[in-house]
């Protein structure tokens, strides 16, 4: 895909984008650059008509830009092919690319149900993609009525703490809290701190976005539902390059998450029971060993049985469920992080071959961990 010269622009298209969105775009815009495609950053930030500026004096071919609605508006009355990256509405003339947000919603509530938790809390705002990740969570938990708190847009400083720090001292505990956004799971760690409410086992906070530094850079590290940013820049970048060869805007792309990275913040199975918590930790240790359940219930000094009627009655699924679980949450990670072939992966989780893991993998994903490697790949 070859996108038209125009301008002294030669055939580069500008991103009006947040500096974090920049970042979590350019893996995938990156294999698009090329003789004659390059592309130049707007800051998102500045005041409408300093970025109305910078167009007119960079001559882009095309766009692609986050959705701001009045600015979204003049940029595209300026005449240049548009793509909209997170829009929150179908835009008409212009190309879109938005993730499914619902499906996000969806995919934090499976995971903290499968973490044992019984009690379940949202915390989002008034923005975009906040509705529908709530929408998603919510109809998720079927019937259940998790605690909610939305964050009032403006609010900030001592009266945004004080009504975070009420709602979550109220929660009934352990709690599974998912929260819409990364930089909102920062504000509720540190709410956590500051009650001295123990992360993970009293409150399991799970974000979306999987953005490094929010997520890693903080003790303990904020599990994310993860959102396949090189995809979304991959469909941009084929919209644009579309408009650029006089084709219409096309279908709007929907992108879905790929997972969700687990570090500290949800790296446990709440449950009081320490024989459980014993049973979990020593399962953990050994994925690798390719152990099945025997082997656990002789450590902690029971019979099978007895093991696998703890586990129902505290978290209501089986050991070898949990470590299945443990096993596939293991295999997509290393999946992800692309250094090992399928059959590497298959024996440091412990499934031993590849067809096992392949099995394992599709239940849980719907897919073989080939097509799932090539679905973020692409």
């Amino acid at each position: 895909m070859e996108f038209a010269t125009s301008g002294r622009g030669r055939g580069r298209i500008a991103l009006i984008l947040t500096p974090s969105t920049l970042r979590r775009l350019t893996p995938g815009l990156r294999p698009q650059v090329g003789p004659g495609r390059d592309f130049g950053w707007v800051d998102i930030g500045q005041r409408p008509a300093r970025i109305v500026e910078d167009l007119h004096e960079m001559g882009p071919a095309g766009i692609i830009m986050e959705f701001r609605e009045e600015l979204t508006e003049q940029v595209s009355s300026l005449g240049f092919p548009v793509v909209v990256v997170l829009a929150e509405m179908l835009l008409e003339g212009m190309g879109s690319v938005n993730v499914d947000d619902e499906a996000i919603g969806e995919m934090a509530a499976d995971y903290l149900r499968r973490k044992g938790l019984r009690s379940f809390a949202y915390c989002g705002m008034e923005s975009q993609h906040a509705p529908g990740r709530k929408s998603g969570f919510l109809s998720a938990l079927e019937g259940g009525e998790p605690k909610v708190h939305e964050v009032v847009a403006g609010e900030g400083g001592r009266s945004r703490r004080a009504r975070l720090e009420r709602w979550l001292g109220a929660l009934p505990r352990p709690a599974g809290v998912f929260a819409a956004h990364d930089p909102l799971a920062r504000e509720i760690l540190e709410a956590c701190g500051r009650l001295r409410l123990a992360v993970p086992s009293e409150v399991a906070l799970l974000s979306a976005g999987n953005d490094p530094y929010t997520c890693e850079l903080v003790y303990p590290g904020i599990s994310s539902v993860e959102i396949p940013w090189e995809r979304v820049s991959l469909e941009a970048g084929r919209l644009v390059g579309g408009m650029l060869a006089g084709e219409g805007p096309g279908e709007p792309a929907i992108v879905r998450p790929v997972g969700i990275h687990t570090r500290g913040s949800t790296d446990f199975y709440r449950v009081a029971d320490e024989r459980v918590q014993e049973a979990v930790a020593y399962m953990r240790r050994n994925l690798a060993s390719g152990m099945g359940v025997p082997p656990v219930a002789r450590h902690l000094g029971m019979d099978r049985r007895a093991l696998e009627r703890l586990f129902r009655a505290r978290i209501d699924r089986s050991p070898g469920q949990v470590l299945t679980d443990m096993r596939t949450e293991r295999a997509r990670e290393l999946l992800q992080q692309g250094r090992l072939r399928i059959g590497e992966i298959a024996e440091a989780c412990g499934f031993g071959t590849s067809e096992r893991l392949a099995g394992a993998f599709r239940r849980r994903y719907g897919m073989t961990p080939r097509s799932w490697r090539k679905r973020t790949d692409t």
